[in-house]
């Protein structure tokens, strides 16, 4: 299901197996490159708001997809930490979550205000998404891969994409 424009907390698309969210698709089509430091803290931030509001996530222990689209670049750390499986590439960069944690409840004002997160600690906070991490599958997926996949989904292509017909075209064209 596709989430309208707005304040989505961390997800543009839900991905649902029997009713039950079982991933996430993050789109970021941003002038630039995407780098795995704004990524990082996507992530903390949508399992931030999955600890307040568990109905957006499956419950910590179980699989999950978190899945980032782009529209343009991505940086090459992101793609390899995107791609990478196992709980390593998250230890390494622990530091790095746990202010990126901080950060994301800091910029979200229901984030800062929640009982259960406004006087935990960025390292307690990181442990919220720690929870998480054995268990999650991520991936990224570039202009490229989109444009494929999207081609094998013609309904899809029509019902979310604003694609110009050549018979537009052309009478643009002859006006």
């Amino acid at each position: 299901r596709r989430l309208n424009d707005g304040a989505d907390q961390g997800r543009d698309v839900i991905l649902f197996e029997d009713s039950s969210p079982v991933g996430v698709i993050q789109c970021k089509r941003y002038n630039g490159i995407v780098s795995l430091a704004m990524v990082i803290q996507e992530i903390c931030k949508f399992f931030l708001y999955a600890t307040i509001k568990p109905g957006i996530a499956s419950a910590p222990g179980e699989p999950f997809r978190y899945y980032v689209a782009v529209s343009d670049r991505a940086a090459g750390k992101l793609f390899e930490f995107m791609e990478a499986k196992g709980r390593q590439r998250f230890e390494d960069l622990r530091a790095e979550f746990e202010e990126k944690a901080f950060a994301a409840r800091k910029a979200s004002a229901t984030l800062r205000k929640h009982a259960a997160l406004k006087n935990l600690t960025k390292e307690q906070l990181c442990d919220l998404v720690w929870a998480r991490i054995d268990n999650l599958h991520t991936a990224l997926h570039k202009k490229d891969d989109l444009s494929r996949m999207v081609g094998a989904y013609p309904d899809i292509k029509w019902t979310y994409f604003r694609l110009e017909s050549d018979t537009a075209r052309i009478v643009g064209e002859l006006k």
